[in-house]
């Protein structure tokens, strides 16, 4: 009877014990499983290789939150892929492939702010590019994509000209280059989202100077730089004035380190002015940046941004009729058919108040600066215009144009060239929505710009026999 009593005794005891342990164990494994889009963000910079040829550095930022970590004997581990891809004349080659490796004992060593910084180092010919970069968490197989538009100048000009701007973590002496981060005697670790804050008090940043003047008289002759940091609304905040410093040769290396723990959160631009004080030639190189400081959402009640209703209101609200139409036919994508229907109803100051309301309406986020909805549309505006237009036809006229402002960007997109039997066509797969659909798109008229004319999407047009009655070529 003792033993059965200990028995019962024992197993009050343990049982909500075990029952904890094996709750924190399916929490952790649960919370371990939930799958999530691996957050990436990309810039470069362009620097003078020699004529005709640009060295082109692209940089990257991986947020380890973002990452799936997985549960290994001694920690965890996250490994992701990295494909960089430039697009020219419909032809794509991939530039770079690189696997990110991370691992940490605890997964309490992960905060928001922390970012994996990665670089990729290549020679390219000056002109124009699409540049599409994709990453893939290999332990869950979620994709992010990004695209951008290239324009690399002619930096071998004789006059003189400056590279574009790198913003950067930290800035630090390295003599000799051991890693891809080395250059011109220098440590730079690129800081792609260009975010600066609480955490990162300090603004870094590296560009280079072309073409000075150093011949003969001006042997000796100085030049000096000038910063400043510009408001979303174009207001100078910051003035830096340098002093006149010599001419290392017909090049020179520029980097710094600004404070801007003084500024509250928003977007903000450095401009860098260089003048060659022998013959007073200027050059500029300009940059956004942003500053971000929780604390400035999170503990404090903020009303609706004053930056961005004035932004809205200095916008709309001197529009004529003819722009205002215009500009709603470019959003009218996104509206609701009810919306549609009241916009045609209202006189000009209507029309102007409706659309203030219509992009507040649709902030994800009212306490900070930006509508970010905003700009991510003007975004894919903006490309829709400029890789879609056809003649006088805008781009976003186009049905690329309207399919990628409607539903964003595709999680893929094959292209298929022009050959002796198929016209040419491409299929944008969108993998998030309603389970996996895809458009397919085809140069039907052969001038280069591509028609809908099929989509597994529910209430687009579907033609299972579209490479037949589209696509051939008779």
């Amino acid at each position: 009877m003792k033993k059965i009593l200990k028995l019962i005794h024992r197993v009050f005891i343990w049982t909500p014990l075990l029952l904890l342990m094996l709750a924190s164990l399916y929490l952790k494994e649960y919370a371990l499983t939930q799958t999530k889009n691996p957050q990436l963000s990309v810039d470069y910079a362009q620097y003078r290789l020699q004529d005709n040829y640009a060295l082109l550095e692209i940089y990257y930022s991986v947020s380890r939150q973002s990452l799936q970590f997985e549960s290994e004997a001694d920690g965890f581990s996250a490994q992701s892929l990295i494909k960089t891809y430039l697009e020219f004349n419909e032809t794509s080659i991939l530039i770079d492939s690189l696997n990110i490796l991370d691992y940490v004992k605890s997964l309490d060593e992960i905060s928001p702010s922390q970012n994996i910084a990665e670089m990729s180092i290549l020679q390219i010919k000056h002109g124009n590019y699409l540049l599409k970069v994709e990453i893939r968490d290999l332990m869950t197989n979620m994709i992010e994509i990004f695209y951008d538009s290239l324009k690399l100048r002619d930096l071998s000009t004789p006059e003189l000209v400056m590279s574009d701007i790198e913003f950067a973590i930290s800035i630090n002496a390295q003599k000799d280059r051991i890693c891809k981060f080395d250059k011109n005697g220098l440590r730079v670790v690129p800081n792609a989202n260009r975010t600066y804050g609480n955490g990162l008090p300090n603004l870094f940043f590296y560009a280079e100077a072309y073409h000075f003047k150093v011949e003969e008289e001006a042997i000796n002759s100085t030049y000096h730089l000038d910063y400043y940091i510009s408001d979303v609304d174009g207001k100078i905040v910051k003035e830096i004035s340098g002093s006149p410093r010599g001419k290392p040769g017909s090049t020179s290396v520029i980097h710094g380190c600004l404070n801007i723990s003084d500024l509250p959160a928003g977007i903000y631009a450095l401009r860098i002015k260089l003048t060659d004080d022998f013959n007073g030639a200027i050059q500029k190189s300009e940059k956004d940046f942003f500053v971000y400081r929780p604390s400035e959402t999170a503990n404090q009640e903020v009303p609706e941004s004053e930056v961005e209703q004035y932004s809205l209101e200095d916008e709309f609200l001197n529009m004529s009729e003819y722009e205002v139409d215009e500009y709603f036919e470019q959003v009218q994508y996104i509206a609701t058919n009810q919306e549609k229907k009241f916009f045609k109803k209202l006189d000009l100051e209507g029309k102007r108040n409706f659309l203030i309301d219509f992009w507040k309406n649709r902030d994800p986020d009212p306490q900070t600066t930006v509508n970010e909805r905003k700009v991510e549309y003007h975004q894919m505006l903006d490309y829709a215009n400029q890789f879609f237009s056809q003649g006088k036809r805008a781009g976003w006229r186009s049905d690329q144009g309207r399919v990628l402002l409607i539903y964003g960007k595709p999680s893929q997109v094959d292209r298929f060239a022009s050959s002796t039997n198929l016209k040419a066509h491409q299929v944008w797969y969108y993998y998030e929505l309603d389970g996996g659909v895809e458009f397919v798109f085809v140069d039907v008229r052969l001038t280069g710009g591509f028609m809908l004319v099929h989509s597994t999407k529910r209430d687009e047009i579907r033609d299972d026999q579209w490479m037949e009655n589209w696509a051939q070529k008779r």
